[in-house]
């Protein structure tokens, strides 16, 4: 079943010559912090296991 969002959800893209204000919900979000590549960085790699282990329990 295909969903419009454009139609279902007034918000979901903005409108030329208009201004609406959006009321978001609170969300949660988990970050890995740190320098480097996290491509080859293998202390990224580590911690995004840890924190997919910890988010999937």
């Amino acid at each position: 079943m295909k969903v419009d969002l454009k139609r279902e959800i007034p918000t979901y893209t903005a409108r030329r010559g208009r201004f609406d204000v959006v009321t978001v919900p609170p969300l949660e979000f988990l970050m890995v912090d740190g320098h480097g590549d996290p491509n080859t960085a293998p202390a990224y790699r580590t911690r995004s296991r840890r924190c997919t282990r910890s988010c999937t329990r």
